[in-house]
């Protein structure tokens, strides 16, 4: 029973961060702006890196192919999405909310990939 919940455990992480990565290289003009307005380098190129590292994290976690390495590749990812883009301290009232709850769900969604990194 162990091994079957670490494998649906592990494919619906990984799962969600292939979706999540297929969504956004649908709105590469968007977070190309976005990065860039927020001065990160070669916004394009380091947008398109990171979603590379999402989708194969992912892939690498939900199909149980280094998972470990897949969920540190998901952590830096994770760190990096909320420090550009829910920094919570620069909202007030609705938005700050919203963003805090991103980085909180964030925070879970990094606690799960610890806890690949264990299994």
């Amino acid at each position: 029973m162990t091994a079957f919940l670490i494998i649906a455990g592990r494919f619906l992480i990984g799962a969600y961060f292939v979706q999540a990565g297929l969504r956004n290289f649908m709105k590469v003009p968007l977070h190309t702006d976005i990065l860039g307005k927020k001065g990160v380098p070669m916004p394009r190129e380091t947008l398109l890196a990171a979603l590379a590292l999402q989708v194969l994290g992912g892939l690498m976690v939900a199909l149980g192919i280094l998972p470990w390495l897949g969920a540190v590749g998901l952590i830096v990812f994770t760190v990096a999405a909320n420090a550009l883009y829910h920094n919570f301290t620069q909202f007030s009232g609705d938005e700050r909310t919203s963003h805090l709850n991103s980085v909180l769900a964030n925070a879970a969604l990094v606690g799960g990939l610890l806890l690949v990194m264990a299994a």
